[in-house]
């Protein structure tokens, strides 16, 4: 008999794990976050996870206050073998997480007990971390610190992007609830490893400050803050006062003596900036106001010949 589960999500990294509990177990309801307004007109717009739903025929619940008594009852009434969470954004309180008859539990991507919280796939790229991974664990009534049931590594490339850690998550995470799930079905001996307080780093919600690039800092760390973000956020300079997103560089040989950090240098139609050790390559960048271009196109409007400019 298929386990009976209550998913809890609120972003597209949720969707495929929805899928998967809409494949593997009997999945009798979706809890996710309220519709917010959008656009010029502000009308309330569904999050992906509530017109998945809809579209699936299972019923989805957009409760303000998961801690009413109306809610509980609501869930309750599922009589749910199993809590999957994955990016909701809220901490489920005890009264929660005391309903389902085995487990209620979270899909990370982290390898846990680092970097916990709300951003950890930006974090990992931004500190230059070595290694990732996807944990799932079990939730208690605060953040990211239950009992961990399966946990699995990856190596993070050197150009790893927000974008390619995130598959990479999504792929291994997948993976790690399909054998969950299969565990539970078959009574498989499932062996829970408690999250040790060592080497801690609060993954915290990125900020508008966050993305200001610092050309006082050594090219790697600027390279890292630039694929940390996805490309609809990138991470912003400034050029003539106005904000300029860089999308896409990398590192490079060239060398510019004398170049001070932020300063601009055009060599062959190559757009390099100085930063605090050594220059990087511009590839791709968002002007304010203006699509995104290639460093070609931005070189060929905004910046003259011989022009001493740079990137604040």
């Amino acid at each position: 008999m298929k386990i009976k589960v209550v998913f809890f999500g609120s972003s597209t990294f949720s969707i495929p794990f929805l899928e998967v509990c809409n494949k593997k177990t009997d999945l009798c309801c979706i809890v996710t976050t309220e519709d917010k307004p959008k656009g010029r007109g502000r009308k309330r717009i569904p999050n992906s996870i509530k017109s998945l739903g809809e579209s699936l025929s299972i019923p989805v619940l957009t409760p303000r206050n998961i801690s009413s008594e109306s809610f509980l009852n609501s869930i309750s009434d599922f009589n749910p073998t199993l809590f999957v969470t994955a990016s909701y954004g809220k901490i489920l309180p005890k009264e929660l997480l005391s309903i389902p008859s085995m487990y209620s539990i979270n899909i990370h991507p982290s390898l846990l007990p680092k970097y916990r919280g709300a951003d950890p796939l930006f974090w990992q790229i931004v500190k230059q971390e070595k290694k990732s991974g996807v944990s799932i664990f079990q939730m208690l009534p605060s953040l990211d610190n239950g009992p961990i049931l399966k946990q699995k590594g990856f190596t993070i490339e050197k150009t790893e992007t927000y974008s390619s850690l995130e598959h990479k998550c999504l792929q291994l995470g997948v993976k790690l609830l399909e054998e969950l799930i299969l565990d539970i079905e078959t009574d498989k001996n499932i062996q829970l490893k408690n999250q040790t307080q060592n080497k801690l780093f609060y993954a915290r919600k990125r900020t508008s400050a966050d993305e200001l690039i610092n050309w006082h800092q050594d090219s790697s760390a600027v390279l890292a803050l630039i694929r940390a973000f996805p490309s609809y956020i990138g991470a912003f300079t400034t050029f003539y006062s106005k904000r300029v997103k860089i999308i896409k560089a990398k590192e490079t040989d060239f060398n510019s003596s004398g170049s001070k950090n932020g300063q601009i240098t055009i060599h062959s139609r190559n757009l390099y900036v100085k930063c605090n050790d050594t220059h990087i390559q511009v590839e791709e960048l968002k002007p304010e106001g203006k699509s995104i271009m290639k460093a070609s196109d931005f070189i060929n409007g905004n910046i003259s010949k011989n022009a001493v400019t740079f990137f604040i």
